[in-house]
């Protein structure tokens, strides 16, 4: 976590702004570490599709929750129903053991998914693949694809889709939903995955990120502020040389 009075106290180093009026915090200093904030996710998240850095770099962000599934094996991962905004899955672990142990949830209708938060995930023997949509619509009819269901018992793989709108007229989802195969109807799935990190309200409030990238943070800050200044840079495109800079300071 980075202290939000440590950045401003930098930025305002940055701008020789010490001791004046000239940027206030609600006006100038928010406003510029929430973009910043936006912008250093944007940057994680380049690095973590190319694998060049490990999610446990950010592990105040990871967390672990159980979730029942529907009657068509989805669970919905919206801010209704999970505890918190989900940045990114990390993985998806089928048929999971709580504590305690607990029978199942008996939903209202078909549809309804559940954060089960009175049940701590333990462990699972399962690990669902993320699939693509072709890898999915082509499971059925090729046996040795994760998630077919033409395998059981010690062949069984688990496979899942990433999130999809499946509203209609006759359904109570509105958003979206995972959906996990073989078919787990009515559940329980452990879900581990990366919290998005909250927008900052106050001064004394911090900045959910590790503080080995605080350099890198507090000249963002800085740069957004000079933007509305009059800079004109593109400050909301990620450069190769942001990704190798935050590279290294993970390394």
């Amino acid at each position: 976590m980075i202290p939000v009075t440590e950045i401003v106290t930098r930025v305002q180093s940055i701008l020789d702004a010490e001791g004046s009026d000239r940027y206030l915090f609600d006006q100038d200093y928010r406003p510029a570490i929430n973009s910043a904030k936006d912008w250093i996710v944007a940057v994680f998240s380049s690095i973590f599709s190319d694998k060049k850095v490990s999610e446990e770099n950010l592990r105040d962000l990871v967390f672990t929750r159980v979730f029942q599934t529907s009657k068509f094996s989805r669970i919905q991962l919206d801010t209704l129903v999970s505890p918190h905004n989900i940045w990114s899955i990390l993985s998806v672990n089928p048929e999971a053991v709580t504590y305690p142990n607990s029978t199942i949830t008996t939903p209202p209708n078909d549809w309804t998914s559940y954060l089960r938060g009175d049940l701590t995930y333990i462990e699972s023997d399962h690990y669902a693949k993320r699939m693509t949509i072709e890898q999915w619509e082509n499971m059925k009819t090729n046996i040795f694809q994760a998630g077919s269901p033409a395998l059981t018992n010690g062949f069984k793989t688990y496979g899942y889709l990433n999130s999809g709108n499946y509203s209609s007229t006759g359904s109570l989802t509105t958003t979206g939903e995972i959906e996990i195969s073989p078919k787990l109807e009515n559940k329980l799935v452990g879900i581990r995955y990366l919290k998005y990190p909250n927008n900052v309200s106050l001064l004394s409030d911090s900045v959910e990120f590790p503080y080995s990238v605080l350099d890198l943070f507090v000249q963002k800050v800085a740069n957004f502020i000079s933007f509305k200044q009059g800079d004109q840079t593109n400050l909301y495109a990620v450069t190769q040389k942001d990704i190798s800079i935050l590279i290294q300071l993970m390394s």
